[in-house]
């Protein structure tokens, strides 16, 4: 599975990107050999190379913050600081100037100084989805949890193609009552992942949060549950519900074969077929256009293809491996296919294709 999804994912260098040359010059091959040493592990190494590099182009940023990154990666804090410093005025800054910097305040425990460093970086950089991450990160630290989920969603809506607010977000969300919210910023979450382990916590997340809904102890009538919002009055039209209702009265439609099983947990086919169902339910009711959802006219778009089972075992492909590769190995052609329609048009996310739970306010 990892050789597969890695024809569909963009290899992520923990590090800035350098700027393209027409002809590479000597500083730049430096520059290539000091990646290639951090990458592997070998900072001290990486830094040689990263200071000849800087000798020979002493103007250029990328040469300077790979070196703080290597002694950050070392927890010589101190020295990452040091040079980070020199940085914040430099005429090419860029946004991870100021998280390495707020972060390395934060490992020398003084959460006040990374917060005025994140606040300092959002002044400059106000699109800066990674900044506003940091800085909910850092109010986790002092306990200010409520203030924290507005951060990281504002990181959606400045940038809504950076994966990490939805990873915590959706991580939140699973210890709430509020368990759409998990589903949804999941599978955003895992259709731009680039972190492998992080994408394996989340589709396990996923399916244990649909488990988790589906057969809630908190509500004793349907057992289905995957938001506390209630209606208080029976008269509403259903253009009045509000979208997590309706969510949760199309799921529970949608899950009428399994209410009274004798269970608390489904196979992953299972849940594939109630996600169908909850999807052809949703567009017959025209709930699409009372709400529309990114989320779930992606999912259409397989249904549509024929390619919706295919999607969903790539979903959860951590969550049963051996139900995965079962059924991969019995239907490689059509994950095949999947593949080649995910490569060719996956989940684009910009500030006019977004999720965020404000849009339904």
């Amino acid at each position: 599975m990892r050789i597969l999804f890695v024809l569909i994912t963009t290899v992520l260098i923990v590090s800035v990107a350098y700027s393209k040359k027409a002809k590479p010059d000597k500083s730049d091959a430096f520059f290539k050999k000091g990646i290639e040493l951090l990458n592997n592990g070998d900072n001290e190494k990486a830094i040689e190379q990263f200071e000849k590099a800087h000798k020979l182009k002493p103007e250029v940023l990328d040469y300077i913050y790979e070196i703080a990154l290597a002694y950050y990666n070392m927890k010589d804090y101190e020295k990452a600081i040091e040079i980070l410093d020199t940085l914040r005025n430099h005429k090419d800054v860029n946004d991870q100037v100021y998280q390495l910097l707020g972060n390395s305040y934060h490992f020398i425990e003084n959460s006040d100084k990374a917060l005025e460093i994140y606040s300092e970086g959002l002044e400059k950089f106000p699109n800066s989805g990674r900044l506003y991450m940091e800085y909910g990160l850092a109010l986790v630290g002092k306990k200010r949890v409520r203030e924290v989920i507005g951060y990281w969603e504002k990181g959606i809506e400045v940038e809504p193609a950076y994966e990490n607010n939805y990873y915590y977000l959706a991580k939140y969300f699973s210890r709430t009552g509020e368990k759409i919210w998990t589903l949804l910023y999941s599978e955003i979450y895992l259709n731009i992942a680039k972190n492998f382990k992080r994408r394996d916590e989340i589709s396990k997340l996923l399916y244990e949060t649909y488990n988790s809904g589906l057969f809630s102890q908190e509500d004793s009538l349907y057992k289905v549950s995957f938001s506390e919002v209630r209606i208080l009055s029976e008269n509403l039209e259903n253009k009045k519900i509000p979208f997590q209702m309706a969510f949760q009265n199309t799921m529970v439609e949608s899950t009428k074969p399994y209410i009274l099983m004798k269970t608390t947990s489904l196979p992953v086919k299972d849940i594939i077929k109630i996600r169908e169902q909850f999807l052809k339910n949703w567009f017959s009711k025209k709930y699409n256009e009372i709400y529309p959802n990114i989320v779930f006219e992606f999912q259409k778009k397989f249904l549509d293809s024929g390619n919706f089972e295919a999607y969903n075992y790539w979903l959860f492909d951590v969550a049963d491996k051996k139900e995965f590769e079962s059924w991969q190995k019995q239907n490689l052609k059509k994950f095949k296919s999947f593949l080649k329609e995910l490569v060719k048009s996956p989940l684009k996310l910009d500030k006019n294709n977004m999720l965020l739970r404000s849009m339904y306010d």
